[in-house]
């Protein structure tokens, strides 16, 4: 199983990175069954392997132990939510990006497999900019975007540019070969729809992750790369602040500067909850009594559901405890990449600028609301700390009970799939069958199905 497990593994990691793009990033009904069905089979999988006998230390064990520590005040949040089911639904988020990080350091990375994951990263993003620049050439990009991308223009900009930032520590300026020619003309791609997206929050996190690759890489460039890297920074950043003043003055946008409004109503929520928030995955719920008039005669025309910063969006919904441990979270696992680059890991050089560049990016955007982003970092940062975190593997003697104990995980895992994944996912089939009956019959028999499946599902009723 050693053998094989290692190559299936791998093989639904790839999967997870590459459909993570699809379906509103992860986030349609479908598109994130789909995903959590991938995990839990991954799992299953991971949970057969033999131990490699050796235990996690340094920093991987920090990373992971500060990933547990998240989830851990993430569950204590929702013991006091007012609307259990959409904490759980929030959780479930959550995990998933935990489950990935789990399943890949299941297994041994070499660094031709690293590489090899980041180019199907760089694949689905190569795609993704190809539908936005057809979508843009037929003036279809919002449907284009809503069907086969990330939703939002601003997290599709956000994705095409962390895909082109761990792409580029990659290239070799001093001999193109195909492989090197291939990403190049796929990062180009990247950059050009990415550059029309006219993304305010993404232009930010360009800036803050080119800022970490030049730091690593100027002294050591020669004049050459020195001279392209410079024109083509200087380049993408040009163009995308030309497109971001065209953006505004040919689109009359009336709600153009009321984030700061939505920020002001972020902080009113975590004031009335200020250790642990209002509970995960609440404030879309609560929002509406946190909104905020407007000049004109629709003074409450402008409605919200989500924090608009994933930081504010942690301290409403999680407290203070919420913001510092994804903080904590956030910081080792920068720190680690970044002791990482200093062995020449081309990979953990890309990772530290996109997590910088979402860092950044993320605090006047909601990007954890996209689980493409969030599979696609967990995955990367899985094998890198696969990479550090384990000695030589070893033989490892299974004991009498091996199987037994995995056998009973994963009939827990089954368990919790059918209960917590399959149901609630039909239930929702059941709810839009029921939205489209056209006879009172069909509509009454889809509604006790929804509700026998799931009776915490509120649009239901």
């Amino acid at each position: 199983m050693g053998v094989e497990g290692n190559r299936l593994l791998f093989i639904i990691l790839a999967c997870l990175v590459f459909l993570a793009q699809f379906g509103e990033g992860g986030a349609a009904p479908l598109a994130q069954f789909t995903l959590q069905l991938l995990v839990l089979s991954g799992t299953a999988v991971a949970l057969l392997l033999p131990s490699s006998g050796v235990p996690w230390k340094g920093a991987t064990r920090g990373v992971l132990t500060a990933a547990v520590g998240f989830m851990a005040v993430a569950f204590l949040s929702c013991l006091h939510s007012p609307y259990p089911y959409a904490s759980f639904l929030r959780i479930l988020d959550w995990l998933l990006p935990l489950g990935v990080l789990t399943i890949a350091l299941r297994r041994r990375w070499e660094e031709g497999e690293k590489s090899l994951l980041a180019d199907v990263v760089l694949a689905a993003a190569a795609l993704q900019a190809g539908l936005v620049l057809f979508g843009m050439s037929r003036g279809t990009s919002a449907s284009i975007l809503k069907g086969f991308g990330l939703l939002n223009t601003n997290h599709e900009a956000a994705y095409l540019l962390a895909a082109a930032l761990l792409t580029f520590p990659r290239l070799d300026f001093r001999n193109f070969r195909w492989a090197s020619s291939a990403r190049a003309v796929a990062l180009l791609l990247c950059l050009l729809a990415f550059t029309l997206l006219m993304s305010r929050g993404a232009l930010l996190g360009l800036l803050a992750g080119a800022m970490v690759l030049l730091a690593f890489r100027w002294k050591s460039f020669s004049a050459r790369e020195r001279l392209v890297t410079a024109v083509s920074v200087g380049l993408v950043v040009a163009a995308g602040a030309v497109a971001l003043v065209s953006r505004f003055g040919a689109v009359e946008d009336p709600y153009r500067y009321q984030r700061l409004g939505i920020w002001g109503a972020d902080l009113r929520c975590f004031a009335g909850h200020p250790l642990l928030g209002v509970g995960a995955g609440v404030f879309r719920h609560a929002a509406d009594r946190f909104n905020f008039p407007l000049e004109g005669p629709v003074r409450f025309g402008r409605s919200f559901e989500t924090p608009h910063s994933d930081y504010l969006g942690l301290l409403a919904e999680m407290g203070l405890l919420g913001l510092t441990a994804g903080l904590v979270l956030l910081i080792r696992s920068l720190r680690f990449l970044a002791g990482l680059r200093r062995q020449q890991d081309r990979i953990a050089e890309g990772l530290l600028a996109v997590g910088a560049a979402l860092a950044v990016q993320g605090l006047v955007e909601d990007l954890s609301t996209r689980p493409a982003l969030l599979v696609t970092m967990a995955s990367l940062l899985g094998a890198c700390l696969a990479g550090a975190g384990l000695g030589k593997p070893t033989s490892a003697r299974q004991g009498p009970h091996f199987f037994q104990t995995r056998a009973l995980g994963i009939l827990g895992l089954a368990l919790f799939g059918w209960i917590a994944l399959r149901n609630p996912y039909l239930a929702f089939v059941k709810d839009q069958a029921m939205r489209r009956s056209n006879t009172y019959h069909d509509m009454e028999k889809n509604f006790r199905a929804a509700i026998r499946l799931n009776p915490y599902q509120a649009s239901t009723y």
